[in-house]
């Protein structure tokens, strides 16, 4: 069982420790809400891929990567098909 791993969330300072003590498989961060620095420093102990989202094609294009990456294609096609949905109406 993993332990809470939202707990994080709630604050932009990252606890590095706490993230390190989870020692994830994966972080995700994203250039706009994430520290540099703090980015940095978990890059040299896990992988981490960060996204850098300005559009909603961008968004699409995460959502179908990610998927890839975590072996989620199904999910991350019904998400791309869904903000085609949205960006059409």
């Amino acid at each position: 069982m993993v332990p809470d791993k939202n707990a994080h969330r709630r604050n932009k300072a990252t606890a590095l420790d706490k993230i390190e003590a989870l020692q994830p498989d994966l972080i995700i961060a994203n250039k706009e809400e994430n520290e540099k620095g703090q980015i940095e420093a978990l890059a040299q102990m896990f992988p981490v891929w960060t996204s850098d989202i300005q559009t909603l094609e961008q968004s699409r294009e995460m959502i179908y990567t990610l998927g890839e990456i975590l072996d989620k294609r199904g999910g991350g096609e019904d998400r791309g098909a869904y903000c085609r949905r949205v960006r059409s109406n």
